[in-house]
């Protein structure tokens, strides 16, 4: 078994790969970025979402009626609220 493979942390570890390495697929440079700017904007919802949920919930709406209106799993608005 592979240092990697038994889960032994390498000279690599915690360090973000070369943007070369992130392609799997043959996707353009140009549609890259767009996704990744993608992916940097819903971290940025996530962080939003749970700031809102937490001042419903002290508003005084319950969790139950935060999922419904939102979409979400009681069980995600819990995880927001932790």
């Amino acid at each position: 078994m592979t240092k990697a493979a038994s889960g032994s942390a390498g000279p690599d570890q915690g360090r973000p790969r070369s943007p070369s390495a992130w392609r799997h697929g043959q996707e353009s440079r140009g549609e890259v970025d767009s996704l990744e700017q993608e992916l940097l904007t819903y971290g940025d919802y996530l962080r939003s979402r749970d700031d809102l949920i937490r001042r419903a919930k002290a508003a005084g709406i319950t969790e139950v009626r935060i999922a419904h209106l939102t979409g979400h799993s009681r069980n995600t608005v819990r995880s927001a609220l932790k």
